[in-house]
């Protein structure tokens, strides 16, 4: 069980830095789709 917090845990803190790369705009849109992308069928 502790396992699954530990998954969230590491996915909340990317999705932070992700959205902190996106106000900033460092990250080109085209690139943010494609990794979404990649991230969403991982699961």
């Amino acid at each position: 069980m502790k396992h699954i917090f530990k998954i969230i845990a590491v996915l909340a803190a990317i999705s932070a830095v992700w959205v902190a790369l996106l106000e900033t705009s460092t990250v080109p849109r085209s690139f943010t789709w494609l990794v979404s992308v990649i991230n969403f069928c991982h699961f």
